[in-house]
């Protein structure tokens, strides 16, 4: 994406709580509802889970170029600019019947957190986590295709239209088609996603007269 000076873009979504500046050619100023501008760089990752109406600006005379990624989990940038997940919390439930003590076995020293609450046994594990990250998709028009296969290993899968020209796709199960699902307008220049906290299988449909190009990453517990 390429912010020219001055201009304003809404980032966020009903799922998001982290912000994470991918790439930027300079420095972007961060403002919400309840948030006064603030200075973010390229590799910052901001939790935005409390802000509404959140907008990224360019502050400079000269235009920028910004990639940036929402998310529920907490994500990171490497070197190499990857993205890595540092954690993921995992629930554990177990009946304790009468007061029989339960033993949580963890190998490797892993650390957990147990909470008992009403007879049920809470933990919440940090785990070994991964990032897949397919190749991309092309639909061509009024066509559909499977982007993920059913994964019960994986927490949330983030999917971003970066079609070469504009374009919009319907997202959804096996029924999706050109009057169902969750729509999805963008493009390389001005791309746009959607996070799905699922592990179900998921499929998109091009409702455009001109090819729809897909990114996407999975989240693996």
């Amino acid at each position: 994406m390429i912010l020219q000076p001055n201009e304003i873009r809404q980032v966020g979504s009903a799922n998001a709580r982290f912000l994470l500046i991918r790439r930027a050619t300079k420095s972007l100023e961060l403002s919400a509802d309840r948030l006064a501008p603030t200075r973010i760089e390229q590799g910052d990752s901001v939790d935005i889970g409390e802000f509404d109406n959140l907008t990224i600006s360019n502050p400079h005379d000269t235009a920028i170029e910004v990639d940036f990624q929402t998310s529920s989990l907490r994500l990171s940038t490497q070197n190499n600019n990857e993205t890595t997940v540092s954690e993921i919390k995992a629930e554990i439930r177990a009946k304790i019947n009468d007061d029989t003590p339960v033993n949580v076995n963890v190998e490797d020293s892993t650390p957990v957190n147990v909470q008992v609450t009403d007879q049920v046994l809470k933990t919440r594990e940090q785990v070994n986590t991964g990032l897949m990250s397919p190749d991309w998709i092309t639909l061509e028009p009024n066509t559909q295709k499977q982007l993920v296969t059913v994964n019960p290993n994986r927490k949330e899968v983030l999917i971003q239209n970066i079609s070469e020209n504009e374009a919009s796709a319907n997202l959804g199960d096996a029924a999706v088609n050109e009057s169902k699902g969750l729509p999805v307008t963008g493009s390389r220049e001005t791309p746009a996603g959607m996070v799905l906290n699922t592990s179900a299988a998921v499929f998109a449909f091009n409702t455009s007269d001109v090819p729809v190009t897909f990114a996407i990453a999975e989240i693996i517990a």
